[in-house]
């Protein structure tokens, strides 16, 4: 079947996981939509010391925002119907929007809004060193009143899983989240180990997939052409 609709993933600089990203975008879009992925060559993870609510305006920022800005670029000339940046710190998505027509999303801001449509709150679960800057992602979306940045040691190994079933299950229980989001788009088996501890616990509490909330906007902004973009031609 041919494609209806094209769609760009920027990876800002994880070149290394394009192939885990494909499958994972693949299973969340049907036979009419074609994926082309694209990783620039800078990556977007802080230095030490630098997460605090300052960084997503930092210097530090200013060049893998270019980068994904100039992939994004790239891929409307190229051809491309929407752009995904698979980051959850939304890097480059507001400086991408003025220089292409096409919509372009990131990987936090239609979690937390389709989180909205599943429950009264949102939990967002996230290392304890990056609450800040997921705080200012928050309030940059208006979002504080009904969404929460929880903290939640994301350490690698059966230690991290175990962290963030037992986060998850204290926030559902304190009233503090009715749906849940993780903070890093390549979450992969945390995501499904999660996902399988609330449902054997009887934990009513979606998880609300970064990817799979950002191409499903995506998408629909496409069909409904629509676009948050300002560049011109952006359509009405």
């Amino acid at each position: 079947m041919e494609a209806d609709v094209r769609l760009t993933v920027i990876l800002p600089g994880d070149a290394d996981l394009m192939a885990e990203v494909r499958r994972d975008c693949l299973g969340w879009v049907g036979p009419d939509v074609r994926i082309d992925l694209v990783a620039t060559s800078v990556s977007a993870m802080p230095p030490p010391g630098r997460c605090d609510s300052s960084l997503l305006d930092s210097a530090f920022m200013r060049e893998p925002a270019s980068a994904v800005v100039e992939a994004a670029v790239q891929a409307a000339a190229g051809g491309s119907d929407g752009i995904y940046v698979c980051c959850a710190a939304e890097i480059g998505v507001e400086a991408a929007r003025e220089k292409v027509a096409v919509p372009v999303v990131g990987g936090l801001f239609p979690a937390l809004h389709m989180g909205l449509l599943l429950g009264r709150r949102v939990g967002v679960l996230c290392p304890p060193d990056l609450i800040a800057v997921f705080e200012a992602l928050i309030a940059r979306a208006g979002l504080t009143d009904r969404v929460r940045a929880l903290p939640v040691s994301l350490d690698g190994g059966a230690a991290e899983v175990d962290a963030l079933c037992e986060a998850a299950r204290t926030a559902v229980e304190r009233g503090e989240a009715e749906a849940l989001v993780l903070t890093c788009t390549i979450l992969f088996e945390q995501r499904r180990a999660l996902g399988a501890y609330l449902a054997g616990h009887e934990i009513a509490a979606p998880i609300v997939d970064l990817t799979g909330a950002a191409l499903a906007a995506l998408q629909g902004l496409v069909r409904l052409s629509r676009s948050p973009s300002i560049a011109p031609g952006s359509p009405d």
